[in-house]
């Protein structure tokens, strides 16, 4: 009698009992007898849908994409990678250098420009010269006094010049006057002659000594 009460309120979807027809639970009646008959197909029915369930799960298993093992790279493709950063490597290099290059320059040309400023073209009168930089006041005040008078208002400069350096007096306006100049020092037996000085030569008082 107590299994005959429990198998009444049991509810049996219809999916399981491998029924067609509308997804809603077939009740057994409390009146329907317990017996060995009704025991097998509670059971069949039980095993079929857990078979059903289980069939639901591998189904879903195998649609469901699998997450991909992540693939050791080749020897060749190790290669190539290596190949690829070397040369990476080597760009950023070449790169890095022709920046430097360029900086480079452009600090060249920046002092470039200021010694031009500094020095700009201009033409003297050399008077003198000399290795030694030491002699060169020295030159600067014997030939002054070859012409005291002519050289009044002149002040001496020094340039650099290979291995020597020139003793210079002026700068002068034109290249007329530096050669009217020359021409009243050789009246007076003292060797001159023009010089134009570039942009950016450096040109520095000379003091005597």
């Amino acid at each position: 009698s107590i299994l005959a009460r429990i198998v009444a309120n049991l509810s049996i979807p219809a999916s399981e009992l491998g029924v067609e027809g509308p997804e809603r639970p077939v009740a057994v009646a409390a009146a329907t007898p317990v017996t060995t008959g009704s025991q097998r197909v509670l059971a069949e029915a039980r095993a079929k849908a857990e078979r059903d369930h289980e069939a639901r799960e591998k189904a879903a298993e195998t649609i469901a994409p699998k997450k991909a093992e992540p693939k050791a790279p080749t020897a060749a493709e190790r290669k190539a990678a290596a190949a690829k950063l070397a040369a990476e490597k080597k760009a950023a290099a070449a790169k890095k250098a022709e920046a430097a290059e360029k900086a480079l320059a452009a600090k060249e040309a920046l002092e470039e420009k200021k010694r031009a400023k500094a020095n700009p073209e201009r033409i003297w009168v050399q008077v003198a010269g000399g290795a030694n930089e030491d002699d060169l006041p020295k030159a600067w005040a014997a030939t002054k006094a070859k012409a005291p008078e002519l050289f009044v208002g002149h002040k001496g400069y020094k340039t650099p010049l290979r291995a020597t350096h020139r003793v210079l007096t002026g700068p002068f306006k034109t290249d007329a006057e530096a050669r009217a100049f020359v021409n009243q020092l050789a009246k007076k037996g003292v060797s001159a002659f023009p010089v134009t000085s570039d942009a950016g030569q450096s040109v520095t008082r000379l003091d005597a000594k």
